[in-house]
């Protein structure tokens, strides 16, 4: 039963909340590369 609730947690809402964190890094790490680009 536990194995069953880990695998919910991998594969449920949190793995949705994990991509939502991931896009927004990965815009951030994005504007920051393009800022440091527009100073060099």
């Amino acid at each position: 039963n536990a194995y069953r609730d880990k695998k919910d947690l991998q594969f449920g809402i949190p793995y949705k909340k994990i991509f939502l964190w991931g896009s927004i890094i990965g815009l951030i790490i994005f504007y920051f590369f393009g800022l440091s680009c527009s100073a060099l």
